[in-house]
């Protein structure tokens, strides 16, 4: 799951999955196949919906999305997928259909005074009144900076310039662009007298009050409000300024070199055994949602289950973006562990109640069973397991100054003040501390993962109240293997899951690998 800034990077691009596998952008004439990037949840009029799930609105080299933002199959996506600046990167918007005539309209007043974001002549004939934008004669636009004019997380210069007649009552338009599937493609906002054509990136509201002639938009940051002014300056005419709403293209750059074009791209690979899917949208902020999916059985992961995945991002010129991401996409993985599949071995909880110690001690090797304390006076606490195991949870040992509990929770000890419940634990501004219940705020706790144990071993108990402290040297021998698991050993065997090989770094517990096509190794 990711978010992308759609006013930075904002066309997507995926490789054609079939036949040659090239990443079409426009390099050699190639067209550009760009990803249609409706909203994330809504349905738009012309786009696909759930009736018309295969129709194509948005031209002929862009990639159709479901409804509901856009989804695919990984299978069908090609294994990964880019977002590229369009400050190098072009797309013909008028060959591509994606600007139409009733996408550059304005909001128009029912006869009862109420807004609509649009209207048909037939409506108008009725009596609705459509919004024209014009510059009074004599005067600016008046644009003066606005803060709520900008999205949440614009980037951009909020504006406020008065553009139109009193008499509309107040209308959120909230759009970030003409096509709201294409968010590449802005308005224009156009002086008929000298053509100047203003990009707007974001339109917060046409109108705000019918006693008010503002609308609120939002410009690039190298632009300002004098600048706009001066655009739209009509204080020398005799006569009101028409005001043409267009859709902006920034112009080609000198020595068009569409590979040169900043890039991100998420490797996610191509999954051929299916249950999954890339899904992405715009939003009504600046940014789009990326998300991978695991459906059906491949997400359902029962007890005694392990998941693994293994996925890039990457960020570089588009001209390298096929090669790279072509060369990760065979390095993605994707695999479920079944817990019959781990070699386990048993790592058991030892205690020596005259001096108040305790110990974890771990089988010689994989698959053995057992295991011994010889000191006298010592006993069997508790029997786990160093791999996952059904009904067994992962026991942490804990020190922090003289506490030294065995938890299974690692945020047990996490204060809840007022009765609050987590994650809604902490006041505003406060700093809430996991471990507060048993350190010193200034102090930092360790953890160690010691293996997987039934929750219900209720000799734990007698370790944690009466303060027992862990000790290597409480068994006379505790063999040649490590007597603990650490949590870091523990990833790394997941790791080892995903080609990797935690030997070169650490001596962890290596059990046999199951047969090919899946190695790893146990903890």
């Amino acid at each position: 799951w990711g978010v992308v800034r759609s006013s930075k990077l904002p066309i997507a691009l995926e490789p054609i999955p079939t036949g040659t596998g090239r990443l079409s952008y426009g390099q050699d004439s190639n067209p550009v196949r760009y990803l249609s990037l409706c909203h994330w949840t809504k349905y738009y009029p012309g786009a696909n919906t759930p009736d018309d799930p295969n129709g194509n609105p948005h031209g002929t080299n862009s990639i159709s999305p479901n409804w509901l933002g856009s989804r695919q199959n990984l299978e069908s996506t090609g294994g990964y997928t880019t977002f590229a600046s369009n400050d190098e990167l072009m797309v013909n918007d008028e060959d591509y259909g994606l600007v139409k005539a009733e996408n550059l309209v304005l909001p128009c007043r029912r006869p009862d005074s109420s807004m609509v974001q649009t209207c048909t002549q037939a409506e108008i004939d009725s009596g609705y009144v459509r919004m024209t934008l014009r510059i009074k004669a004599g005067t600016t636009p008046q644009c003066a900076e606005h803060r709520s004019a900008r999205t949440w997380v614009g980037t951009g210069i909020g504006l406020r310039c008065k553009m139109h007649d009193t008499g509309f009552a107040s209308i959120q338009t909230l759009q970030h662009s003409v096509n709201r599937c294409a968010p590449w493609v802005k308005f224009g906002l156009k002086n008929t007298v000298t053509d100047a054509v203003l990009e707007v990136i974001y339109v917060h509201k046409w109108s705000h009050s019918a006693s008010l002639e503002y609308a609120y938009i939002e410009i690039d940051s190298t632009s300002s409000a004098a600048a706009v002014n001066a655009m739209f300056d009509n204080s020398e005419g005799g006569a009101d300024l028409p005001i043409e709403l267009v859709a902006y293209n920034r112009p080609k750059p000198d020595n068009y070199n569409p590979g040169r074009a900043t890039a991100f791209t998420y490797v996610y690979g191509e999954n051929r055994h299916g249950n999954s899917r890339r899904r992405v949208g715009s939003s009504s902020r600046d940014y789009y949602i990326f998300t991978v999916n695991w459906v059906g059985n491949r997400a359902l992961l029962n007890t005694g289950k392990t998941h693994a995945h293994r996925s890039y991002m990457f960020a570089s010129r588009l001209e390298s973006v096929e090669t790279r991401a072509s060369n990760l996409r065979d390095e993605t993985k994707s695999v479920t562990i079944e817990f019959e599949q781990w070699t386990p071995r048993r790592v058991d909880i030892y205690q020596d109640a005259a001096t108040s110690k305790f110990v974890a001690v771990a089988a010689s090797s994989p698959g053995t069973l057992s295991t011994s304390c010889p000191k006298a006076g010592t006993s069997l606490v508790c029997e786990g397991y160093s791999t996952p195991k059904v009904y067994h949870q992962p026991l942490f040992y804990m020190q922090c100054g003289a506490s030294t509990p065995l938890v299974f929770d690692p945020y047990n000890f996490t204060p809840l003040p007022g009765g609050r419940t987590f994650p809604q634990h902490a006041a505003s501004g406060s700093v809430v501390r996991s471990y507060e219940k048993v350190c010193d705020p200034s102090a930092r706790p360790t953890w160690k993962l010691i293996g997987f144990f039934d929750p219900d071993c209720s000799s734990l108990n007698t370790i944690n109240g009466n303060s027992y402290t862990y000790d290597e040297a409480t068994c006379d021998s505790v063999g040649s293997a490590p007597p603990t698991v650490s949590f870091i050993c523990f990833i790394l065997g997941i790791f080892r899951i995903l080609g990797f090989s935690p030997h070169t770094f650490f001596n962890v517990f290596s059990d046999e690998p199951i047969p090919e096509p899946i190695h790893f190794a146990h903890v």
